[in-house]
This record gives C-alpha cells, sequence and structure tokens, in this order.
C-alpha cells in the first residue's frame, strides 16, 4: 500500500466517487491522507482517510479495505458510493460491517433568527443548573484529556497544541469541571466539522446544547461555516434544536474487522 498526503500525487482515475464536506479536510491540504494499493501508476484504488471516515475510488476491492482497517484500532465509517464498492465490502464474510443513516445539513440554510429565539431561555437553563461555558484551553486538555468523551473533541489533531493552534471549542463548567463540549472535529479552508460529546453521566441535561451554541458563535462572529453531519437521530435532533434545517439522510457503512 502506498501513503499519499497530497491530492495533488492522487492519480484522477483514483478520485472517491462521492465525497462529502469531510473529505475536502484532504483535498484542502488541512488533514487526513489518502492510501493507494499500490503505487501511483500502477493503483487501481483509493481511499481518503479522515479520521475514522473512508471515502473510496477506483475498481471495487474488499482485500484493500480489510488491509486499510488492519492499521484502525476502532471501526471504520466508509462512504462506498458505488453499488460496486458496496457489493464488494456487504459480501465480504471475513469481517462486520451493517449499513446506518447519517443526516448532513445545509449549513447555508442555518435558522439564525430561531437560533437568537432561543438564546434567553438557553441562558436561563444555564444559570439554573450552576454552570458555564469556557474556550478550551490546555488547562481542560491537561486536566479531562484521558477521559474518552473529551478526547474525542481533539483526538483527529496530532496532539494538544496542533489543536489549539488550528481547531477551536468550547466546554460546559459543572462544579469546576469540564462535563461536556463541541469542538472541531475537522478543519477546512473556511469551516469545521462539528464534534459534540458529554460526560455519560452528565448526558440529557442540555449541556451540549450549550456547547454547541457557543461554537455556532464563534462561526458566525469569525465568518467560520460550522457543518453538522448527524451519526444518528439524537444528534439530528440536537442540530434542529439550534437551528440547522433540511436534513439530507444518506447511507454509511459501519464496518470492522471480526475479533480472532
Amino acid at each position: 500500500m502506498t501513503i499519499l498526503t497530497s491530492i495533488e500525487t492522487l492519480p484522477r482515475h483514483l478520485y472517491p466517487h462521492t465525497t462529502d464536506l469531510l473529505a475536502r479536510v484532504f483535498t484542502d491540504g488541512t488533514g487526513g491522507y489518502a492510501v493507494l494499493d499500490a503505487e501511483p501508476r500502477n493503483a487501481t484504488c483509493a481511499a481518503l482517510v479522515v479520521g475514522d471516515f473512508v471515502y473510496l475510488g477506483g475498481s471495487p476491492n474488499a482485500a484493500f479495505v480489510r488491509e486499510l482497517a488492519q492499521h484502525h484500532d476502532e471501526e471504520l465509517h466508509i462512504m462506498p458510493a458505488s453499488r460496486e464498492w458496496w457489493d464488494a465490502l456487504e459480501s465480504d464474510r471475513t469481517v462486520t460491517s451493517s449499513r446506518y443513516t447519517r443526516y448532513a445539513f445545509d449549513t447555508s440554510r442555518f435558522d439564525w433568527e430561531f437560533f437568537f429565539a432561543a438564546q434567553p431561555h438557553e441562558q436561563a437553563h444555564a444559570e439554573a443548573s450552576g454552570v458555564h461555558v469556557e474556550r478550551i484551553t490546555m488547562a481542560h486538555v491537561t486536566r479531562h484529556g484521558d477521559e474518552d468523551w473529551f478526547d474525542d473533541l481533539i483526538c483527529q489533531f496530532s496532539g494538544p497544541e496542533d489543536f489549539l493552534d488550528r481547531g477551536f471549542g468550547f466546554v460546559v463548567i459543572e462544579n469546576n469541571e469540564a462535563v461536556s463540549g463541541a469542538s472541531s472535529y475537522a478543519v477546512y479552508n473556511g469551516g469545521i466539522e462539528v464534534e459534540v460529546g458529554t460526560r455519560p453521566d452528565r448526558r440529557g441535561r442540555g449541556y451540549a446544547t450549550l456547547a454547541s451554541r457557543a461554537l455556532l458563535l464563534w462561526g458566525r462572529e469569525t465568518g467560520t461555516f460550522v457543518a453538522w453531519d448527524a451519526a444518528n437521530e439524537t444528534s439530528k435532533r440536537l442540530a434542529e434544536r439550534l437551528g440547522y434545517r433540511d436534513a439530507r439522510a444518506y447511507e454509511c457503512l459501519l464496518y470492522r474487522l471480526r475479533e480472532t
């Protein structure tokens, strides 16, 4: 396998059949990488990899994807794009795979009037709950970096310093502890992809909404588009409570190697 770090070196015929905003992390040169099944001049298939998301191009090859998965500790979210890729991966009995539905929102149609109308209620909720929102700093990373929910907020960067340099995020503080947050899972030119996380024992209290609102306000103030791609109905409902509209449903393949 061959790894490429620049879109300029990826042969045109191996571009993924379809991509979304997250794939721009690689095409914009702000992160991610491409994997080919051989040297560029002889390659027949390729994958753009951004975190745990994979966009496939070229000729379908289940063995290629299995080898790619061996280098990831967690399950992959794969965008097969063509029926031939879907068939090749779903017929592979050596792995575990299942389709699920994601929801991509049209960021250009965000309902800011709805967002600001809810602001007094959200401020009252924060005051009644005894919490407040802070921008993520190294102090938060030092204190909470080993907590899974917090690590998810920054883990797609090369380290805390890289996140604080190129990324952005906010956490909800309760009793001097960060318990929920919203951050840039990935960075594009002029935009970010949202990651939201909450400590398990603090879920269901509206804290994710507070952190997400702070991130959206930052995006509005800085002219940064804040893309929201919901992995499930819960995330979709949260996005709609904030003001996102016109969700586009699409299928993704959850893929992992069988344990031996």
